[in-house]
């Protein structure tokens, strides 16, 4: 060992030897996917905001997985923020007061992934049945807790209305 101390050898050493004693217990952050379920059996739970934006139908009866959701939602008007399980589910549309076997003026699937929060906008006219103006639901995403990423989003759903101009800085 005294020899070994005194060599220039040591040096070569000591440099890998330090090197690994600075690595032990420096463990990278696990990747953690949204889709998989936590070791103590939870999933975050998935949140919903229908918004109607339909022009032609004054009020909507909103389903999801064949249970009402929303009773005579009216035009322009939203359900707030809903839990929800994070997986997929079917949305069904009907004119208020409707009974809940009558033919859907629209039906669709979204799937949620844990911890998301999105945004449904029924848009277009219900009454149309072919054509780009159809009924449509859009699903975005919404919220989030960086500043530096807050989006806005609007929606003129009011066929009658002059295009929008949306401007920026002072004015």
């Amino acid at each position: 060992v005294e020899d070994l101390m005194r060599s220039r050898n040591w040096l070569g050493f000591l440099g890998p030897l330090s090197l690994l004693l600075l690595t032990l217990g420096c463990y990278p952050e696990p990747q953690t996917n949204p889709n998989i379920t936590p070791d103590d059996g939870t999933k975050a739970p998935a949140f919903i905001n229908f918004v109607h934006a339909a022009t032609d139908a004054p009020m909507l009866d909103v389903y999801i997985d064949k249970q009402k959701q929303a009773a005579a939602l009216d035009f322009r008007k939203s359900t707030g923020n809903r839990q929800i399980t994070p997986l997929g589910h079917t949305v069904e549309l009907r004119r208020a007061g409707s009974d809940a076997t009558s033919p859907a003026l629209l039906t669709a699937n979204i799937s949620l992934l844990p911890g998301s929060k999105t945004l449904l906008t029924a848009v277009g006219r219900a009454a149309e049945l072919e054509g780009p103006a159809q009924l449509q639901l859009v699903a975005t995403t919404y919220g989030t807790t960086d500043p530096k990423n807050v989006k806005l989003r609007l929606l003129n759903a009011v066929p009658e209305a002059p295009a929008l101009e949306l401007l920026a800085g002072v004015n």
